[in-house]
């Protein structure tokens, strides 16, 4: 039986058990952002926009961590087939039936014919994404610079009509914003842990004996990358989210603040308010698509 993996049956098999138990924590990453969901409730429907650019990140963002679950979920159950169509054939301390030794050389040593292999260090990729993100400088200058510190968002006792049509379309639901905010940014640790633990996993991989191997540290330097690229946009998804609840939390202070003065101008400078909001989010949506 010659199944090209030129290491021992124990070997294989472990390694195959720690990229199971990956695919397993990416899953469960998976699992709680199928959850996640941005409508005109998340940030109130003169912010909905923002929620429909969250909303099309997040389900892509979701897509692609199923896909690398899925990849570990491949990539395990073809080392298990391979493991499991060893038993029985393999005498102890020996590789597989069938599979070559190592080639020697005239002197007895090991002559090993192959590129030099590399591993791809897990990073947190999109880095100056979150930056610009967290710099606010998409912030309308009306508004700005940059973003406000949190304030108190409360209704003032009465409003006029216009008013409360304003700040109803400012309502929104910030604890659950924040809720969903934290589930991206838990599963981001998640991935990146699951990043640095595949390449601790893939050390011993580099000495492996074979063709079979660097092909297999190819595909992986890309499951690597993909990782660093997921916590990245996790990150994003999550900055951008409280950055938008920030911002029309601030926005709706100022309108109730308009409306508790009821200065004959407050309808007026409450449209401006909207307006900057409006500008400094849609900066914003294009930062996240």
């Amino acid at each position: 039986m010659v199944d090209g993996w030129a290491v021992d049956t124990p070997t294989l098999s472990a390694h195959a058990a720690a990229i199971a138990t990956l695919r397993m924590r990416v899953d469960d990453v998976a699992a709680e952002s199928r959850g996640l969901h941005w409508d005109d409730d998340s940030f109130g429907s003169l912010a909905g926009w923002i929620a429909e650019a969250l909303e099309r990140v997040t389900v892509r963002q979701v897509g692609l961590v199923e896909y690398i679950a899925e990849n570990f979920e491949l990539i395990s159950q073809g080392l298990w087939d391979t493991v499991e169509s060893r038993e029985g054939a393999e005498p102890a301390g020996r590789w597989a039936i069938g599979l070559p030794g190592p080639a020697r050389g005239e002197n007895g040593g090991t002559i090993v014919i192959r590129g030099p292999r590399t591993l791809h260090k897990p990073e947190t990729q999109f880095i100056e994404l979150l930056e610009e993100i967290s710099a606010g400088e998409w912030v309308d200058p009306r508004l700005g610079p940059g973003l406000p510190p949190p304030r108190a968002t409360g209704s003032p006792p009465s409003a006029s009509l216009p008013l409360r049509g304003i700040l109803n379309g400012l309502t929104g639901t910030p604890d659950a914003v924040a809720s969903q905010a934290e589930v991206l940014e838990m599963g981001a640790a998640v991935l990146h842990a699951a990043g640095a633990d595949l390449y601790r996993i893939l050390q011993p991989v580099l000495h492996w004996p074979g063709h079979e191997a660097d092909e297999y540290l190819t595909l992986m330097n890309h499951n690597i990358d993909a990782l660093g690229q997921l916590v990245g946009t996790s990150m994003a998804i999550a900055s951008c989210a409280r950055a938008a609840n920030l911002l029309v939390g601030h926005v709706r202070g100022l309108v109730v603040e308009l409306a508790a003065a009821d200065a004959p101008d407050s309808h007026q400078r409450a449209l401006e308010h909207v307006s900057a909001l409006v500008a400094s989010l849609t900066s914003l949506a294009r930062l996240v698509d």
